[in-house]
């Protein structure tokens, strides 16, 4: 088969599942984008898993993991967190970083 064959480039998503909502005895519900007001499915594909607690206190650490539905979303939500942490509060909400953007700027 050629390299430019389409079967190559294949990207297998699977949308992310509410394990604890199905385990109550409950219907199988997926989990929202969790991009601020986007209502679509999220996909195991588009993780971001943060470490929480404070290793210099000895807090136990804990993964908060975050579900989004495309690439796009997931990266205006990195670049707001990142942002934020370094102490820039302009413009945060709603701008992609370098590299995403597309030539018109949107």
């Amino acid at each position: 088969m050629p390299n430019g064959d389409p079967r190559h480039r294949a990207i297998v998503a699977r949308k992310a599942i509410n394990f604890d909502h199905a385990a109550n005895g409950g219907t199988v519900k997926f989990v929202m984008c969790a991009w601020d007001d986007c209502e679509k499915s999220g996909y195991e594909l588009y993780k971001v898993v943060i470490e929480t607690g404070n290793i210099k206190n000895g807090s136990p650490s804990r993964p908060l993991t975050y579900i989004f539905c495309c690439e796009r979303h997931r990266q205006y939500w990195v670049n707001a967190s990142l942002q934020a942490k370094r102490g820039f509060t302009d413009h945060l909400y709603g701008s992609l970083p370098p590299g995403y953007r597309n030539r018109d700027g949107l």
